[in-house]
């Protein structure tokens, strides 16, 4: 099978999106298939270690825009996308965005007759602060005393979340053949926006590598930050307002309280906020708790978690915590709050423990793995059978089985031919600009 990925971020960007395409390419080649990748061109690109490793990479070009941390804007009109793809003959269309590059997928998959299928990743209503204008406005809501607020500003802060994106997810899902969802908790979210495309379960997989242990260099690792504690934590995301690293700060302070200094968290991952949260540490006097160590390799980070006593989450943002599942992997017991992306794959008890977004919850969760041998030991044997089910072959070979599932329906070129009638009637750039002007204004990110 001939599968086309198209992807407005990938490698050398560091992102949950990135590493779930890569894998799911990875997995299927291993199986057999041809997959080609259609991703953004980022200054330096041909340097970078994954143009190296993967040859079937397309990269369009890329605006000068950025958008923070490492993320651009890629240029989904660039002509050497129709081109790279029409000598492609694909059998199917894997996009990872609902705007930008996924209005090229939609147009091209109903040019030459290939049917989409779409993951949805992200809650981008979970991002919205990433835009400026909307950033401006909810800073101005937080800062003021909100007797004072204008009715229309609050109006405005929450029609964004709940009114703008369910209906953009809306109108391009159900431009979609197939929609995939990483959890059954995303699934029943996206039917409450009513959409019509049928939805399939697939989560992201596990590389090889998340499976084997390297005692010597993670016990390196482990001599060079324990110094005189007794318990290592880690933490790895970016450091962006919706990963919630200021409530992991506070739990920090408040374990420290019920520990004393017998531990230290080690925070992988940069970002936009990382100056502001330092600041935070420093304020809170916890230097000697929390270091942060910058972005690391993905292959670098399995030592790192191997190296600890268990992972620490606060995000409420996920659409599936991958990172919990590769500290799963590592034999880590994860404390995290409950939300989506959490409650798939975390089992209170079992593997971990989930908890409200109460500091005093979360926090005595942390100190009861930390400070009961037996139970730290059984989670982390639980936690290890739970990252099984979750190999990279196994997750493509179910990949695989929904495109032939796709493929082999008949009547998907003419559901698609239905659905967007009249839009794509134009030629290629007309059709784009006309797509992403009605449904993506402001979401360019």
């Amino acid at each position: 099978m001939k599968i086309a990925i198209f992807t407005n971020n990938y490698a050398p960007f560091i992102g949950g999106v990135p590493i779930s395409i890569e894998r799911l390419a990875k997995g299927l080649r291993r199986i057999g298939h041809q997959v080609t990748i259609f991703a953004p061109d980022y200054e330096g690109h041909m340097d970078s270690k994954q143009d190296l490793v993967e040859k079937d990479i397309v990269r369009y070009k890329s605006l000068k825009r950025t958008i923070g941390d490492g993320m651009i804007i890629g240029n989904c009109l660039d002509p050497i996308i129709e081109k790279e793809f029409r000598k492609g003959d694909f059998d199917v269309i894997h996009v990872h965005h609902p705007f930008l590059i996924g209005y090229t997928a939609i147009y091209l998959g109903h040019k030459y007759k290939v049917p989409v299928v779409y993951t949805y990743h992200t809650r981008y209503e979970e991002y919205l602060h990433h835009i400026k204008s909307y950033s401006r406005l909810v800073n101005k809501y937080e800062g003021e005393n909100h007797r004072l607020l204008k009715t229309a500003e609050e109006k405005l802060i929450h029609l964004g979340k709940d009114k703008f994106v369910p209906f953009h997810n809306r109108v391009f899902m159900n431009h979609c053949d197939r929609v995939i969802v990483p959890t059954n908790n995303m699934k029943e979210i996206l039917a409450s926006q009513q959409i019509k495309s049928k939805m399939n379960i697939l989560p992201t997989g596990l590389d090889e590598e998340a499976y084997r242990n390297n005692d010597e260099e993670s016990n390196k690792i482990r001599e060079q930050y324990i110094g005189n504690k007794k318990y290592l934590l880690c933490s790895v995301a970016r450091l962006e307002k919706e990963k919630n690293i200021e409530f992991i700060i506070k739990g920090i302070s408040e374990l420290k309280k019920r520990l004393g200094s017998t531990f230290r968290l080690l925070l992988i991952g940069d970002g936009t906020e990382r100056e502001k949260l330092e600041e935070m540490v420093w304020e809170l006097d916890l230097e000697d708790e929390i270091s942060f160590l910058g972005t690391l390799q993905q292959d670098e980070i399995t030592n790192y978690y191997r190296a600890c006593n268990a992972f620490v989450f606060a995000s409420k943002s996920e659409t599936q915590g991958i990172v919990l599942l590769e500290a799963m992997a590592a034999s880590l017991p994860v404390v995290a709050i409950k939300a989506s992306g959490v409650e798939d794959v975390v089992c209170n008890g079992e593997n971990g423990f989930m908890t409200e977004e109460s500091v005093a919850e979360w926090t005595e969760k942390i100190n009861l793995i930390l400070t009961n041998q037996q139970l730290g030991e059984r989670l982390r044997c639980r936690a290890s059978v739970t990252a099984r089910d979750y190999s990279m072959v196994q997750i493509a070979n179910q990949a695989a089985a929904y495109y032939n599932d796709i493929i082999n329906n008949k009547e998907v070129t003419s559901e698609v031919g239905k659905k967007i009638k009249g839009i794509t009637r134009a030629k290629s750039r007309n059709s784009i600009l006309y797509l992403s002007r009605t449904n993506s204004q402001n979401m360019h990110y």
